[in-house]
């Protein structure tokens, strides 16, 4: 990495903490229970519940330092801006320009979507992005060198995910299906040594996340309640990521497995926020960009069509305009 493209970088961290620990925080029942969860750490140095651990070790470390005020805005703001790094990473390798990957990272910390995670204080959720899309980051840099150091990262990451949020896990796991399937069908080798080690982690989700499953399963039947609560503005940035996502799987399913996977998973996850009560709804249509930081990577790449970037742009304003018209955001 260069040294002018590391300092950019470092700035667009920057830039996206600084952003996101002045957002207006509410105080929802995800705050409280941050809150109790991170208390109950510091006091008993354990977490009280079966919940993953790692988002609230992280959010009562800082706690401890700097209080509770802070420490929650700090937490926040690492598990947001943090993002830019894998976002970097994998947006670079797949666009092939080191510009269009710091595009990327500050997409990736400055959208309405991680706005909307930091306000209402869902911390698993942007601690479980980042360990996302480090995870299919390093499966990406690993398919490409094979060298140790990669699977061990990758295993590493892998493991962080399901001890942070187990939605996003079985998000990397539908993200690695659909890597093995269509690694097959393009009669590639396919690499199957990230999957053979992660296998573990995988046999381990029913016992380490037996309530989340049902909690998840509960909701599925389809009731078609979440346009009610959610804003019509939320579906302008929705219906453009999803048209990129399949104007990659048109271009790509033959040519680039990866991309064409991350794209199968943002599709995934829009049907699932319509057909899910708004609980689960809402997380999973605030997690999609994570797997189109992937797809839309390869709209960067020389010869694609950039016009899809401006109506992309476009249709996010009004998402930051929200904030500022009567009644607020959700």
């Amino acid at each position: 990495m260069k040294t002018r493209t590391m300092l950019l970088l470092t700035l667009i961290i920057v830039t996206g903490f600084t952003f996101t620990i002045n957002v207006d925080i509410q105080q929802t029942s995800d705050y409280k229970y941050n809150l109790l969860i991170a208390h109950g750490i510091l006091d008993t140095g354990h977490t009280p519940s079966a919940e993953p651990p790692i988002p609230f070790i992280l959010l009562a470390a800082l706690m401890g330092c700097l209080g509770e005020y802070w420490g929650l805005r700090a937490a926040l703001g690492v598990s947001a801006s943090l993002l830019a790094l894998p976002a970097y990473l994998v947006a670079s390798k797949l666009s092939g320009s080191e510009e269009a990957g710091l595009l990327l990272a500050l997409v990736s910390v400055m959208n309405p979507f991680s706005y909307y995670l930091v306000r209402y204080c869902i911390l698993k959720n942007l601690v479980g992005n980042l360990f996302l899309l480090t995870g299919m980051a390093l499966l990406h840099r690993y398919s490409e060198t094979s060298d140790r150091l990669n699977l061990g990262l990758l295993v590493g990451a892998s493991a962080a995910l399901l001890l942070s949020h187990v939605i996003s896990f079985y998000t990397y796991l539908a993200y690695l299906a659909s890597y093995m399937a269509l690694s097959l069908v393009n009669k590639k080798q396919m690499n199957i040594f990230p999957i053979l080690v992660t296998l573990p982690l995988i046999l381990a989700v029913p016992l380490l996340a037996a309530q989340d499953l049902s909690l998840f399963l509960g909701v599925l039947p389809l009731t078609f309640n979440y346009p009610r609560f959610v804003e019509a503005w939320t579906y302008l940035p929705a219906a453009t990521s999803l048209y990129a996502a399949l104007n990659t799987l048109h271009g790509e399913l033959r040519t680039a497995p990866i991309p064409t996977a991350a794209a199968l998973v943002a599709v995934a996850l829009h049907l699932g926020s319509w057909i899910t009560k708004h609980g689960i709804g809402i997380r999973l249509l605030y997690m999609t960009y994570i797997p189109l930081t992937l797809t839309l990577a390869t709209q960067l790449r020389p010869g694609a069509n950039r016009r899809l970037w401006l109506f992309l742009a476009a249709s996010y304003i009004p998402q930051y305009l929200a904030h500022f018209i009567p009644g607020g955001w959700l």
